[in-house]
C-alpha cells in the first residue's frame, strides 16, 4: 500500500547525522581559532581586524564546500528538478545574488581592505567590516574634505560594487594636488586678487612642495604619465555677471585637505580684507 524507497530515506538520515556533527565541528573549531586569535599579538588594532574577517570569510567557505560534499548528490538531483522554477527563483533572489556576485568582484579584484577610506554613490567611510554579501563602514563626513567620524555606521549592500564606480582614498604619507574654489563678487582689480590668492598657496603648501613634488613624480614615472605643473597654480572662470570663481591648486598631504583649505582661506582673506 505504502512505497517507501528505504535506501533514500536512510542515507537521507545519514546525511542528516554528519550534518549535525560538521556543523558542531564546525563550531568548536571556529570558536577555538577566534579564541585563539584574541591572544595573539599583532602590531596594529587594524591588523586584529584584518585577521578576524580574513578567518571568519575562510571558515564560512569552508563550511560551505563542506555542506556541498555532504549533500552533493542531493542538490544535483535538486538541481535538475529547479530547471522548471529556475527563473521565477532568479527573480524572487536577484538582490542576494547581486550581492553575492558583487562580494566575489570585490574579492577576486581587491578592491579595498580593512582600514581603507572609500567614496560610493554618496556614501564615504573607512571599510571596518566586509563579507560576501554586505560590506561595513564607519562613516566619515560631513562632505568629502571632512575627515572626521561621525559615529555611524553604514551597511551597504555588495550589489552596488557591480554598478558603481568606487574611489579609495589615499592613507598614509600619501600627497595630491588639491584644487580649492573660491567664489568671489566681481572684483575691482581681478590681477590683485589673483595675486593674494598664490601668496596664500605658496605660505599654505611651502612645508610639504618639496616632498610632495617627490612624491608625484615618483607616481608618474612608475605609472608611465606625464608629470604635471606642481607648483601652486590660481585659475579663475566667470560663473556670471557678477560673480568670478578662483580655483587655486597646489600639492599638499591627503589628509590635509581641510586643514590646509582653512589655512588658505584665512590667509586670503586677511589680506583681501584690506584693499
Amino acid at each position: 500500500m505504502f512505497n517507501v524507497d528505504f535506501l533514500t530515506l536512510a542515507l537521507n538520515n545519514q546525511n542528516i547525522l554528519i550534518t549535525a556533527v560538521f556543523f558542531v565541528a564546525f563550531l568548536i573549531i571556529r570558536s577555538i581559532l577566534i579564541s585563539g586569535m584574541k591572544k595573539w599579538s599583532f602590531n596594529t588594532i587594524e591588523d586584529r581586524r584584518k585577521s578576524t574577517v580574513s578567518l571568519r570569510n575562510t571558515l564560512f567557505v569552508i563550511f560551505t564546500i563542506g555542506l556541498v560534499f555532504i549533500w552533493g548528490s542531493e542538490l544535483k538531483a535538486f538541481a535538475i528538478s529547479l530547471v522548471a522554477v529556475a527563473a521565477a527563483l532568479v527573480v524572487a533572489t536577484k538582490e542576494i545574488i547581486l550581492c553575492l556576485m558583487g562580494g566575489v568582484l570585490k574579492a577576486s579584484t581587491k578592491l579595498f581592505s580593512i582600514g581603507d577610506r572609500i567614496q560610493i554613490k554618496g556614501f564615504r567611510g573607512e571599510v571596518i567590516d566586509h563579507n560576501f554579501f554586505v560590506t561595513a563602514l564607519f562613516e566619515i563626513g560631513p562632505g568629502e574634505k571632512s575627515n572626521q567620524f561621525t559615529g555611524r555606521t553604514l551597511k551597504i549592500p555588495n550589489s552596488i560594487f557591480l554598478s558603481e564606480s568606487i574611489v579609495v582614498e589615499p592613507s598614509g604619507n600619501h600627497y595630491c594636488l588639491a584644487l580649492f574654489r573660491v567664489p568671489l563678487i566681481m572684483p575691482k582689480n581681478i590681477k590683485t586678487v589673483e595675486k593674494l590668492l598664490m601668496e596664500s598657496a605658496q605660505i599654505t603648501c611651502n612645508p610639504y612642495q618639496e616632498k610632495a613634488s617627490a612624491y608625484i613624480k615618483e607616481i608618474c614615472k612608475k605609472e608611465g604619465v606625464d608629470t604635471p605643473f606642481l607648483e601652486p597654480r590660481v585659475l579663475y572662470e566667470l560663473k556670471d555677471k557678477d560673480t568670478i570663481e578662483f580655483h587655486v591648486r597646489m600639492a599638499i598631504p591627503f589628509s590635509k585637505k581641510s586643514s590646509s583649505e582653512k589655512r588658505l582661506l584665512d590667509l586670503f582673506f586677511k589680506s583681501y580684507e584690506k584693499l
